[in-house]
């Protein structure tokens, strides 16, 4: 009738029923027509069981309707159990049926068994039912491991089906600028995958094969891509808005917009290999925002111009007087600057030299409206014979004709007799009503100043217009040569170590991100040894001058396990070829890559030595 053959027990090779094909002869049946059985299983699957029937074919009942499949009188069926499906085979001349069945789909498995024949029935969950004739020798073992692996496969599925829609929730979340919400939800599957891994785990430690065991990496790197697609969109989103802002010449805003768009790259390149399609793209536009927020920050021109407009907005005399002082401060700073019309902050330096002098003279006018104030607060207060506070608010405007006066004197000189006059008939008021306060006869009457000088005392409140020609030479760093001129990055400065300095970086950033990590024993395969927890880890180092291939990579991944690691990692500075880190993710050697340690260092603020020349 047929046969069942346990390819785990077999040692002779493989059988016939897997690698011939033909009709056969006088007396037998051959198998298939057009391909041996085992080039129809890929290489990520292991064989299990092979069944054989001679004429009986398979039965496929459905809802409405039941229909044989048999094999041509030269051929027959054949049925491998792999550890990810069925693979069932009717051998015909015309050309094999084939039919797949994953065993994720089984949703049953029974057996019926006479004196020397039996029948395999597996349910799918399409509600098909397929009845397979065969040996009954072996069959209750057969049916025992389908039944295991399809338990296996359907939990295994149903928890990354939950993986998938949630990984998609979030990507639609970040469309729609919900980052927080975005990350929470790819963070939240890592319960599922570390579920979907353990069953995998358990079942392929009791079973041969490893395609269970491969299924949930998919989702890892899919967790990882989307965790990091939402950090990139963040950043980008918060670039832009930096830009934006840097437009409208709100510096400040700009800055912490930019600020935020590096904590959002830096986030985005710290995420295990395969997170990122191109980390040398996210790297230069991490960059670029991390320059343009330190360049806001460092630059006085941005801190000029906005306190500059704060002054021209300000009702109040004081504060237009603190804003305007700062102004003053900071484009004298910008005037005095080695680069004064560099790539991000170019302007005229005349431009800057004339809003000088439009602030200067606005600050005199802004002090001495403050100093008048105070002055005319003390008369009252002197009129009222309350001598202590008008010495108060005198002591004030004296105050405020001194800062006018030191302006004045160096940047507006025609405002000083004036002011000079002003501050005189203030010491006249401080004079007469410390006297009256002490019982001593105040003397005459206040004086007046000299009548007002024949210049105008100008730019007084309301009557100055803002930077605007300078905030309008002011653009965004945006060329290609603005970026040429950007420091040297910090994956860029890693690439210029050797060895001692990668492993020392690398020693550093394990040592930040909750490992513990020392130098590895000569008798270890390893360069360094790290630890977390009860987890232990053998680290490879290898500087940017170190090809890395799949070999290398085959090599590290085969030590696994000495010194009683759990896990090996291989850290490099070297370009990391596709194929190679795919490679590593099959041999399940964890990628330390220089984009991704350059990450660390920024964001935990290591430092990174200085490369032997």
């Amino acid at each position: 009738m047929g046969q069942i053959i346990d390819l785990n027990s077999w040692e002779e090779g493989l059988p016939g029923a897997l690698t011939r094909t033909g009709g056969g002869g006088l007396l037998s049946r051959g198998y298939l027509a057009d391909q041996p059985a085992v080039a129809l299983v890929e290489d990520a699957e292991t064989m299990q069981y092979v069944l054989t029937n001679r004429k009986s074919g398979v039965e496929v009942e459905s809802a409405d309707s039941t229909y044989h499949v048999k094999p041509d009188s030269r051929h027959r069926t054949v049925v491998v159990a792999t550890d990810r499906r069925l693979l069932v085979l009717v051998g015909r001349e015309a050309g094999d049926e084939r039919t797949t069945i994953e065993l994720a789909e089984v949703t049953g498995v029974e057996v019926s068994v006479g004196r020397r024949n039996g029948r395999l029935t597996v349910s799918r969950a399409d509600d098909t039912t397929w009845r397979i004739p065969t040996d009954a020798d072996g069959l209750d073992a057969v049916a025992g491991y389908l039944r295991d692996a399809a338990d296996a496969w359907r939990h295994v599925e149903d928890l990354l089906a939950s993986v998938d829609a949630d990984l998609s929730l979030a990507t639609r979340l970040s469309e729609t600028g919900e980052y927080d919400r975005a990350l929470s939800t790819a963070r939240g599957t890592q319960d599922d995958i570390e579920a979907a891994r353990s069953m995998a785990m358990r079942f392929s430690t009791e079973h041969p094969g490893n395609a269970l065991h491969e299924r949930p990496k998919a989702a890892e790197a899919r967790q990882r891509a989307t965790v990091a697609a939402v950090h990139v969109a963040r950043a980008r989103d918060a670039a832009t808005i930096g830009e934006q802002r840097f437009g409208d010449s709100d510096y400040e805003a700009a800055q912490e917009a930019y600020e935020r768009a590096r904590e959002a790259y830096d986030s985005a390149l710290t995420v295990e290999a395969g997170g990122l399609d191109d980390h040398k793209q996210i790297r230069a536009e991490r960059d670029k925002a991390a320059a343009i927020a330190e360049r806001i920050r460092d630059s006085p021109l941005p801190d000029a111009i906005t306190a500059d407009r704060a002054a021209v907005a300000a009702d109040d005399p004081a504060t237009a007087a603190t804003q305007w002082e700062t102004a003053l401060a900071r484009y004298r700073s910008a005037l005095d600057a080695d680069e004064p019309d560099d790539v991000l902050f170019g302007s005229d330096p005349e431009q800057i030299r004339d809003r000088i002098g439009t602030v200067a003279r606005s600050l005199t006018a802004a002090r001495r409206t403050v100093a008048d104030d105070a002055m005319g607060a003390g008369d009252w207060y002197a009129d009222a014979e309350q001598y202590e506070a008008a010495l108060e608010e005198f002591a004030a405007a004296a105050e405020a004709f001194d800062a006018a006066l030191a302006t004045a004197t160096e940047s507006y000189p025609d405002a000083v007799p004036h002011l000079e006059a002003d501050r005189a008939a203030l010491q006249q008021r401080i004079d007469r009503a410390q006297a009256a306060l002490n019982g001593e006869d105040p003397g005459e009457d206040r004086i007046q100043a000299d009548d007002e000088p024949e210049y105008e005392l100008s730019a007084t409140l309301g009557e100055v217009d803002g930077p605007t020609a300078i905030a309008d030479a002011i653009a965004p760093l945006t060329t290609d040569a603005a970026l040429a001129e950007l420091p040297e990055s910090t994956a860029e400065r890693l690439q210029r170590l050797d060895g001692a300095g990668v492993t020392r970086v690398v020693s550093d950033a394990l040592d930040a991100t909750d490992w513990s990590t020392r130098a590895a024993s000569p008798r270890m395969p390893f360069d360094l040894l790290a630890t977390r927890g009860t987890e232990r880890m053998g680290v490879f180092v290898t500087a940017a001058d170190s090809e890395l291939t799949a070999d290398v990579v085959d090599q590290c991944a085969g030590v696994t396990g000495a010194a009683g690691t759990d896990a090996v990692m291989l850290a490099t500075t070297a370009t990391i070829p596709t194929p190679v880190e795919e490679f590593a993710a099959e041999r399940d050697a964890r990628l330390l890559g220089r984009e991704s340690l350059a990450a660390i260092v920024d964001t935990q603020g290591l430092t990174v030595p200085t490369p032997v020349e």
